[in-house]
């Protein structure tokens, strides 16, 4: 029956199906809207320890490499010093060319000093830098990045959140404080203010779930399947919000979350959290 539907009554079809089962997952729980999502890939959850394990992976290989770099240099300096050191022979047929031919001629004793193992030296600038960029307690330090950008601290902070929108290819960003009832945005970017404007409640399951907990919230998909938070943003936004992320950070000292929309086809968590070491620099 299907193969004899052609051209819009097909498209009725299928949005037909497709509403009943938008349908269906609205009036589920959001623990079963999760659970659903992340066993259809569409929602990725992590604690902070598990961004700090991911996180320093990235450092891992950005430091390897960066001494494979310094190596390759050290190579190229020493083969480049060697052809350009043109050999001078004397009568008695000693080589005195460039600086062999110096410690030839004279009688300086040098000191000789081992140089201490790379990978120990790596592991350890690793460490500090784990520490001063994710904090097990807020997240990321969105406090610690703003320092790079000059003018008042709440310039400084917009213009890092420029930056990291613009990074990952968010048309969106805000960054979101909490009072005693709720979360709120307290600097955003693109966003059309509404009535309760990316407001999180306390006393909402999401709330309890995922903002107490301190976890990164990545929905790879569009806002629909949560109707109870379509009040959160403007109708016009919410048509072109393809992805949420919401990373936990410290801001101004106090636990905050910033809110990005990335493209969910560029930016895997992994990217991402490599774009954000790539801002520390």
């Amino acid at each position: 029956k299907m193969e004899e539907l052609t051209g819009f009554a097909e498209m009725a079809i299928l949005e037909e199906i497709k509403e009943l089962e938008y349908n269906e997952l609205k009036n589920l729980t959001l623990s079963d809207k999760m659970k659903i999502m992340r066993d259809e890939k569409l929602l990725e959850l992590y604690d902070i320890d598990q961004i700090s394990d991911k996180y320093k992976k990235i450092i891992n290989i950005y430091k390897k490499n960066e001494v494979q770099k310094e190596k390759k240099s050290e190579s190229v300096i020493v083969q480049n010093e060697n052809e350009q050191d043109k050999k001078y022979i004397d009568e008695s047929g000693n080589d005195f060319s460039g600086i062999s031919g110096f410690f030839a001629k004279s009688d300086i004793d040098l000191p000789i000093f081992e140089a201490e193992s790379e990978v120990e030296e790596q592991e350890e600038i690793i460490e500090l830098d784990l520490e001063k960029i994710i904090n097990s307690e807020y997240g990321f330090d969105f406090d610690m990045y703003r320092g790079k950008y000059s003018g008042e601290s709440s310039i400084a902070y917009m213009k890092a959140l420029l930056k990291i929108s613009r990074e990952v290819k968010s048309i969106y960003g805000a960054i979101l404080v909490q009072d005693e009832t709720k979360y709120y945005p307290e600097m955003t970017v693109g966003l059309n203010k509404v009535d309760n404007f990316l407001e999180l409640k306390k006393k909402d399951p999401f709330y309890n779930e995922i903002l107490k907990e301190r976890k990164l919230f990545y929905l790879k998909t569009s806002t629909d399947a949560f109707p109870e938070y379509d009040d959160v943003f403007s109708d016009e936004d919410r048509s072109f919000i393809k992805s949420i992320l919401l990373i936990p950070i410290k801001f101004r000292n106090k636990q905050g979350y910033l809110f990005l929309s990335p493209d969910v086809n560029v930016f895997t968590i992994e990217d991402i959290l490599e774009k954000v070491h790539n801002l520390q620099k």
